[in-house]
């Protein structure tokens, strides 16, 4: 009885050695996370040298000068701004629609929107050809905003008194204010929101539509009156 129970306990034992990882296997282990931490180091600063090689988020507006070799100059309120249109180019004629950009010609008037290289071109993502302008007038506007597009910095706003609708463009320039907690704060452009209603001035173009280039935006947080927040339909018993 006495050897069976020293064979039972000599074997549980080795088990028990067995399952406990070697100082060769821990170090593995350690290795392998540490080489996961540098791989997702290296790969968040091979990102931001990405995003750094971009350049910086640009917009131009103005008359097409010259078109050659894909280049395409833009005479704008503060010189000739550079252009290159590529295949990666989404370029939209008049009617809003796509078009090829072999389309383009002297004398349209365009928005090109994308990032500028280290030679200050800008590398167009967007160009959408516009109505002449009329002169640029200073105007103040007020509505709900109905939708935001981040990467262009530009809200559409609806006044649905006058049954008109805005194009409201903020740049580093524009002043954002919003009051917080009951004080009014300087707030960055992400701060504003669908259905928050906002007053807008700025310097204004009309042509198919209106585009207001802000210098100063003030949101009013919150629902218009007589507006309220879509909820979901409350299922049926039967349901």
């Amino acid at each position: 009885m006495t050897l069976v129970f020293f064979l039972v306990l000599s074997q549980t034992a080795s088990w028990a050695v067995g399952e406990t990882p070697t100082p060769t296997e821990s170090q593995d282990v350690l290795g392998d996370k540490v080489k996961e931490i540098r791989d997702a180091v290296k790969e968040r600063v091979r990102e931001t040298l990405n995003e750094a090689k971009q350049g910086q988020k640009r917009a131009f507006v103005g008359e097409i000068t010259e078109i050659s070799d894909g280049m395409v100059s833009l005479k704008t309120r503060s010189g000739l701004g550079y252009t290159a249109v590529t295949a990666d180019t989404t370029v939209l004629g008049l009617n809003r629609q796509p078009t090829d950009p072999s389309e383009l010609t002297v004398g349209n008037f365009a928005i090109a929107m994308g990032f500028t290289d280290e030679n200050s071109v800008l590398q167009a993502k967007r160009l959408l050809v516009i109505a002449k302008p009329a002169p640029r007038l200073r105007r103040a506007i007020f509505g709900t905003v109905s939708d935001i597009s981040q990467t262009e910095n530009m809200l559409t706003v609806k006044n649905v008194k006058a049954g008109t609708i805005y194009s409201v463009e903020a740049s580093s320039q524009t002043t954002i204010t919003k009051k917080v907690n009951g004080k009014m704060e300087t707030v960055e452009f992400e701060a504003i929101k669908i259905n928050d209603r906002i007053v807008a001035v700025g310097k204004a173009e009309e042509n198919s539509e209106i585009i207001i280039s802000a210098t100063r935006i003030h949101v009013i947080p919150g629902l218009a009156l007589g507006q309220t927040e879509p909820t979901e339909a409350t299922p049926s018993p039967a349901e």
